[in-house]
């Protein structure tokens, strides 16, 4: 009786981690970014003079397909995982701010989007 017992007990241990277990292929789609928008001053940089961030992750491989040519990013693709994203941009010398979008994709084609705010340079006004 109690080696019945076990030998049940063994096969539904069993079933039940063969039965959890699913092939990759089942498994939906997943990618995201933790941000979505990263602001940047004139300088390129965030307000506290780090570069922007923020993680991606994703079950497949992915890359980014466009972004504006003042921003710089550390990761233009990578397989599955999750990366932290450095954003920088070149000095904004113009009077207007400006918006870019960095535009990610798996290789599924599932897409993600961060946008990029940075602020133009301050005038200088002198009284006299």
């Amino acid at each position: 009786m109690k080696t019945h017992l076990i030998r049940t007990l063994i096969l539904s241990l069993t079933f039940t981690a063969f039965a959890s277990c699913r092939d990759e292929s089942d498994v939906d789609p997943y990618f995201s970014a933790s941000e979505a928008d990263i602001e940047l001053q004139a300088n390129g940089l965030s307000s506290d003079g780090q570069p922007g961030e923020f993680s991606l992750g994703a079950n497949e491989s992915w890359t980014v397909t466009d972004k504006p040519e003042w921003v710089s990013i550390n990761h233009i693709g990578g397989d599955r995982g999750r990366f932290t994203m450095y954003v920088t941009a070149t000095q904004n010398p113009t009077a207007d701010d400006r918006r870019g979008y960095i535009e990610l994709e798996l290789a599924n084609g599932k897409p993600e989007q961060v946008s990029v705010f940075q602020h133009h340079v301050a005038e200088a006004l002198s009284v006299s």
